[in-house]
């Protein structure tokens, strides 16, 4: 049992901090993955990367599998994208659910898949629209303050 705890521990700063990584150059989101990577062998997470995307995997049974993909801009080569894709729907809905409880984003549902943060963090949460696809992808949008407005009109 504190094996599970431990391991649950260990994964929500991946879900709960990996905002932070937004704007960051894929050096530096790079370098603290495999940072991430190092200290927490346990749960057995494995960090691949393409010419656009670095992927953290979870592959541990017993910590949720799930993977992380931090997506770049082409232009500015800074992360602008993380997606989520959980092993199973209970997974999906504990990511899910300790990203919409961070207050400080202030998450407003727009519709049925979609959510936006206040307008400092320009962040646009999209969920899935399929049942039995496991996914949601965070966003960092270049939006303006009349489109934001836009967004949030009923």
């Amino acid at each position: 049992m504190r094996r599970i705890i431990f391991i649950f521990l260990l994964q929500l700063p991946v879900a709960a901090f990996s905002q932070k990584y937004f704007d960051l150059p894929k050096s530096e989101v790079k370098k603290e993955l495999e940072k991430y990577v190092l200290d927490n062998k346990t749960i057995n997470p494995v960090l691949s990367e393409t010419e656009s995307t670095l992927v953290l995997a979870v592959n541990d049974p017993a910590a949720q599998p799930a993977s992380f993909i931090y997506g770049f801009d082409k232009i500015t080569g800074k992360c602008n994208s993380r997606k989520t894709v959980a092993a199973c729907d209970s997974c999906y809905k504990k990511y899910l659910d300790n990203l919409l409880a961070q207050k400080n984003y202030q998450w407003k549902k727009i519709n049925e898949n979609q959510y936006v943060s206040k307008f400092a963090d320009r962040l646009l949460l999209e969920l899935r629209v399929d049942d039995n696809d496991y996914t949601f992808t965070l966003l960092k949008t270049e939006w303006t303050k009349e489109l934001y407005d836009i967004l949030l009109k009923d």
